[in-house]
């Protein structure tokens, strides 16, 4: 709830936290590969841009589209293409997914599923996700600084191509609100351009984040990770953790603090005719009426870069396992220790078993017939898991 103006005198109102839902909707419920054929814009709008080599270019041709979707797809499984230039960088995907292929498919077979006839009657875009991975993916339950560092440092001196096409070589890790800034990250830039943080700043970011990781966790979901909790602690309810650790750190770059700006009374203690106009004990005392400028650098900003890669989940697990023998007076006479690393994978244990309904895409559907829903081994035990690797250890290992 929150003060509104309704008639002479200001009365609570409840409205909806459009952020939050739309975070909830996007991170939680949406699979975004990026794997999207090329636009070109012309007079008319967007079109489908060509595909070199192939017989039927023409943008207005319906099955235009079919094709190019089949192209970017060949590209990403490393299918020859129209072009016959196999190469999975070709792909307009999400640059932290790799291509999944499953025992008992093929690239080709994976690429005719899911390239849609219609646009009516495609249902690829539900299977996708059973077929790629994340390269690297990062748990955000992590509490390791070290790790939040590495995370937060992925584009560390990475140049930017400006509006006018001039690529940017500044030195720390880029943060920009737009994919394609007006102008480069050094002096005098703060409301066209955007930041960069130094190595000292990462640090602290990161301690920042882990701060609130251990404050909030463990979370259940990228979105519970991204909003800010609904609870009645003021100090969790205001913002998400990463938000939250950028407002402890302050001015985090010395762009925004040049940009100068004024400090706002605190809208929770002063309002019209003494009626506060957020509720709660929100403070807002230390934020400047500079925040959100180009310069500034809030937690859009931090996910735009590392979204994709962020986890709420691990599916990869370090196994160890012991073992001994002892003789008939109880003493250890040989033991024995080793380690696994398993991986769970997108599909089902018994892919055998009536495979048209034990996709990976395919749920328990306990008001189905039981020929028509997951069999009682996929309900028991759910995804495969595949080991990676094994080894014995020796005791200086453990």
């Amino acid at each position: 709830s929150i003060y509104g103006n309704t008639g002479m005198s200001p009365q609570p109102v409840t409205t909806s936290d459009n952020a939050w839902l739309i975070n909830d909707a996007l991170f939680d419920r949406y699979y975004l590969s990026g794997i999207a054929p090329e636009f070109t814009i012309g007079a008319g709008g967007y079109d489908l841009a060509s595909i070199p080599g192939n017989a039927d270019p023409d943008p207005s041709n319906p099955s235009h589209v079919s094709d190019c979707i089949e192209d970017i797809l060949k590209r990403f499984y490393s299918v020859a293409p129209y072009d016959v230039s196999p190469d999975s960088s070709t792909a307009q995907a999400n640059p932290a997914l790799e291509p999944y292929v499953p025992i008992g498919k093929t690239a080709t077979e994976i690429v005719t599923e899911i390239t849609p006839i219609d646009a009516a009657t495609s249902d690829g875009y539900k299977k996708l996700g059973a077929y790629s991975l994340v390269k690297g993916a990062f748990n955000v339950n992590s509490t390791s600084v070290k790790a939040w560092e590495a995370l937060l440092r992925t584009n560390k001196n990475m140049a930017l191509a400006n509006t006018s096409g001039t690529d940017q070589t500044g030195t720390g890790t880029p943060f920009p609100g737009v994919k394609t800034p007006v102008n480069d990250s050094g002096a005098d830039t703060s409301w066209d351009g955007f930041s960069r943080l130094t190595d000292t700043e990462i640090t602290s970011l990161a301690t920042e984040i882990v701060n609130q990781v251990k404050a909030r966790g463990p979370f259940m979901s990228i979105s519970d990770f991204v909003n800010r909790q609904v609870s009645s602690n003021t100090n969790l309810n205001a913002s998400g953790a990463i938000q939250s650790a950028l407002d402890t750190l302050g001015a985090t770059t010395s762009l925004k603090t040049a940009a100068g700006g004024l400090v706002p009374q605190d809208p929770a203690d002063t309002g019209w005719q003494g009626v506060p106009i957020l509720m709660g004990d929100a403070d807002l005392t230390e934020r400047r009426t500079t925040e959100g400028i180009a310069a500034d650098i809030r937690q859009a900003e931090v996910l735009r870069a590392l979204a994709p890669r962020l986890s709420a989940r691990t599916d990869t697990f370090r196994i160890r396992g012991y073992g001994e023998v002892m003789d008939s007076n109880g003493n250890i006479i040989a033991k024995a220790m080793c380690e696994a690393v398993v991986q769970r994978l997108p599909e089902y244990v018994d892919v055998d078993t009536d495979p048209d309904d034990n996709e990976p895409w395919d749920e328990y559907d306990p008001d189905a017939a039981a020929a028509d829903t997951l069999n009682a081994i996929n309900q028991t035990y759910g995804r495969r898991f595949e080991i990676r690797s094994f080894r014995w250890l020796d005791d200086s290992e453990v």
